[in-house]
């Protein structure tokens, strides 16, 4: 957890950015005003565990973990190529997956895996 001034400070410096990026998707002010206080709770809260690359992930992250991810799921299979000589195996591996659209949360899940005759 992030100390009580230097989360102030920080508040300061970006709160009118977080409320406008809240507004901007809820289009509602005293829920956006209600949702920016959120999220600087949360970052206070786990502030050593967020890493920022400058593209306002971290912002729509907490925005999507406080109101729920837009989430698109399905599976996919992936073959690994293993082209050997002696005994050619292959591995086929299915997978399923939950991928949010507003930000960068991905699960993915291995349903099943098995050597097959490929190459």
């Amino acid at each position: 957890m992030i100390g009580y001034e230097r989360a102030i400070e920080i508040a300061d410096l970006y709160y009118d950015d977080v409320y406008s990026f809240c507004l901007s998707r809820l289009k509602i002010e005293e829920t956006a005003d209600d949702v920016t206080r959120e999220v600087f709770l949360f970052f206070q809260e786990h502030y050593e565990e967020l890493t920022d690359d400058g593209s306002g992930a971290v912002a729509c992250n907490i925005l999507c973990d406080l109101l729920g991810h837009k989430l698109e799921t399905g599976t996919t299979v992936q073959i690994v190529h293993n082209a050997r000589t002696t005994a050619p195996k292959c591995l086929e591996k299915m997978d399923s997956y939950e991928i949010c659209s507003r930000c960068d949360y991905s699960k993915y899940t291995l349903i099943s895996s098995k050597y097959i005759s490929c190459c």
